[in-house]
């Protein structure tokens, strides 16, 4: 093997190396992001229903 092979193959599993750790990143950003995602859903949600409920009791039914 010559120094210019050996350089390759450093290069390469380097190479590996940086994308299975890119890779990691990416996917603890892509949890982070459904996490953040189902929070302001949740929290989404909460505001509907206490704007819905305050509505509620504002108007009352025209049946009632």
């Amino acid at each position: 093997m010559t120094l210019t092979d050996g350089l390759l193959l450093l290069l390469l599993f380097g190479g590996g190396f940086g994308l299975w750790n890119l890779s990691d990143l990416l996917e603890a950003k892509e949890e982070e992001i459904r996490e953040r995602t189902r929070k302001l859903k949740l929290e989404n949600d909460r505001e509907e229903r206490r704007m819905k409920q305050e509505h509620d009791t504002a108007v009352p039914s025209a049946g009632a």
